[in-house]
């Protein structure tokens, strides 16, 4: 019965065509218009919120606030310095954040596996479907704030909600195993660097659009986040098919479920027959979680940081810089990388590009004016691609041990990333709001400390790993039944290494 399975899938693939390989691409579209340019408006809403809190009491109740619209108001009727005003409420937006990361982060480190893996008995839609919901329910939440001036801790329960459905890592999983289940091997390469380009004009557009439409109203920003997660939604109902035959799929059971759950833990700590190299997996997961801590905040912070001086950036002019950046990032990284890999093996490129988004984060720790902020930006993205792709290429390597490795690699990159995640935006928007006053650059310094770590840690992996690959089995042993799922997990997992969602898995298939 299984083999039968097999074989339907195989020739499912075999007789893919290209129209059908583009479905899932008006999905990445829409969801990187909602997910990218939400990120920067909740930081600019939390930032008006106390910035309204803060000018009434410094003006001590001599002037009006409108709380739709606070980028024009009347500085001379308020008594302390401005620039300190504006630091405070963003080191108050930065501070609150941290609060909501709790729960929008720590859901997702039980659900995303389970998510996932329940697409193999539900098909790829259902895994889709859950995180675009979160999306609905959470603009509706903040929307329902803003109008009815309810308190923020209202906002709690979207962030929540958008967690236990999966968040936007769950859906892009889904999307790139929808792809690879009706792709052939030849034109993967292709079809992922297409979906870098549309996921990132998404963020650049989505952050165009929601920048000027913030300057004006919150309504606007939030509604036109929220119609995006809608048309999203009525796309995958109406006009994208499932991709999993359902006589490929597998029933469903708890009980396996949750015994399978737990037995793939047991790597780290019962012996393995052909051994397995544990620690290799091991410190693969402590670089990821040190990856997913440096990188997560990004859009978190660089909206903070321009918020507050010496840039003090209105949303528009915001939303104008992530747009710039997130278009031109969305061809040059893979260009970059596989100029460098012609002459340099993954580790080593992954450890000079890093090197250089070092020097990044030092000059935007620096930097006093707008030019030298996005160089920092581009210098810090162009890392991200060769560092998650030697994650990508060094799980694969260990998981062909079989595929109960492989299931470890899948449960410890989602738990390692959902926890770097948490503890990124808990310990660095945290750092930024102890230390804006005293020097704005701070947590930019941090970051590149956590990146010289990281540097360190792939040296040893690169001493090690060809010793490792003289006892390894080169030959995968994944089971075919469950490879696009597989890739779907790494997908999810390793997607928060691109602050832009940039996902090129052409070294996978070189």
């Amino acid at each position: 019965m299984e083999s039968e399975k097999s074989d339907l899938l195989a020739r499912d693939k075999a007789t893919s065509t290209r129209w059908r390989l583009a479905y899932p691409e008006p999905v990445l579209f829409f969801v990187g218009i909602g997910f990218f340019s939400f990120i920067p408006l909740n930081q600019e809403y939390l930032y008006m919120r106390y910035l309204g809190e803060i000018i009434l009491e410094a003006s001590e109740g001599n002037t009006s606030i409108d709380h739709g619209n606070l980028w024009d108001f009347n500085s001379e009727q308020v008594v302390e310095p401005i620039d300190a005003i504006q630091d405070d409420a963003s080191a108050e937006a930065a501070a609150f954040s941290t609060q909501t990361a709790l729960f929008r982060c720590i859901p997702p480190i039980f659900t995303t596996l389970f998510i996932c893996k329940s697409t193999d008995s539900f098909g790829r839609k259902f895994g889709i479907y859950l995180p675009i919901f979160g999306g609905i329910i959470r603009s509706f939440c903040y929307l329902a704030v803003h109008l009815g001036n309810l308190s923020l801790y209202w906002l709690f329960l979207g962030e929540f909600l958008d967690g236990v459905l999966g968040e936007n890592a769950t859906v892009l999983g889904c999307c790139f195993a929808f792809i690879y289940d009706g792709a052939n091997r030849e034109s993967l390469a292709v079809r992922f660097v297409i979906c870098n380009a549309i996921l990132s004009s998404g963020s650049g557009l989505g952050n165009l659009i929601v920048g000027q439409l913030v300057y004006f109203s919150f309504t606007w920003g939030i509604l036109f986040i929220m119609v995006c997660y809608l048309c999203a939604l009525l796309y995958v109902s109406i006009l994208l098919p499932e991709s999993l035959p359902m006589s490929a799929t597998k029933e469903f059971e708890w009980s396996l479920f949750a015994r399978n759950y737990i037995q793939i833990y047991e790597v780290f700590t019962k012996p393995r027959t052909p051994p397995s190299n544990r620690t290799a997996l091991k410190l693969l997961i402590v670089g990821i979680l040190l990856g997913n801590v440096a990188l997560r905040v990004y859009f978190d912070l660089e909206t903070v940081y321009m918020q507050g001086s010496p840039f003090n950036l209105d949303p528009t002019q915001i939303g104008n810089v992530f747009a710039v950046v997130a278009v031109a990032l969305a061809f040059v990284p893979p260009l970059w990388t596989r100029v460098l890999k012609c002459c340099l093996s993954d580790t080593v490129v992954a450890i000079v590009v890093i090197v250089g988004a070092v020097a990044g984060y030092v000059i935007q720790a620096f930097c006093t004016d707008l030019t030298q902020l996005v160089a920092g930006d581009y210098s810090n993205a162009y890392y991200n691609e060769p560092y998650r792709q030697l994650y990508i290429s060094s799980s694969l390597f260990l998981s062909f041990r079989g595929w109960q490795l492989a299931r470890s690699v899948q449960a410890s990159f989602s738990c390692a990333s959902s926890i770097g995640e948490l503890l990124s935006i808990e310990i660095m928007l945290s750092i930024y709001a102890a230390t804006v006053s005293i020097f704005p650059g701070t947590t930019h310094l941090v970051i590149a400390g956590v990146l010289c770590i990281c540097v360190g840690i792939l040296m040893i992996w690169e001493s090690g790993s060809e010793k490792l690959r003289q006892t390894c089995d080169t030959q995968s042993a994944l089971d075919p039944r469950h490879t696009s799922s597989f890739y779907g997990f790494l997908t999810t997992c390793l997607f928060p290494f691109s602050s832009y969602g940039h996902l090129d898995f052409g070294l996978i298939i070189d």
